[in-house]
């Protein structure tokens, strides 16, 4: 019986079923490891983005406001990029954040306020959830 056992090892060829399951196993670890990790730097990644496009938006409208003494540059984001763009302040500006949500402005004679709901899309939020919120040359 023992030289019959030793004649189908020599035999067979691929792998045993417990070396796939211990292949697959050693993927799903090292899936369950790399996901999280690519989620949480795309999301860093965004939020750098979002504070880089008001950053730019709110230097236009320092620009803006010395030539014309007010920051109001508009009634919503919408006319405030309008007035930036016919005025030659930047060439395009953006009009959603890295989430597909729309960029708000209130602008005052003297302040401004450039928001981002973040990645929820609601006002407020926690940790990468939250607004990014950019007044009068700062990030809040």
């Amino acid at each position: 019986m023992f030289a019959l056992g030793k004649k189908l090892k020599k035999n067979q060829s691929g792998f045993t079923l417990i070396e796939l399951l211990i292949v697959v196993i050693i993927i799903a670890v090292l899936a369950a490891i790399a996901i999280p990790i690519y989620i949480n730097v795309r999301t860093r990644a965004q939020v750098a983005a979002a504070q880089e496009e008001l950053r730019n938006v709110g230097q236009a409208l320092e620009i803006y406001y010395v030539d014309n003494n007010t920051y109001n540059a508009g009634a919503n984001w919408g006319a405030m990029a309008t007035a930036l763009e016919t005025g030659g302040y930047m060439s395009s500006v953006p009009t959603n954040d890295p989430w597909g949500n729309g960029y708000t402005f209130t602008g005052a004679a003297a302040t401004y306020t450039l928001t981002s709901l973040g990645s929820d899309g609601a006002a407020g939020g926690a940790g990468y959830a939250a607004d990014v919120v950019y007044s009068d040359g700062a990030f809040q």
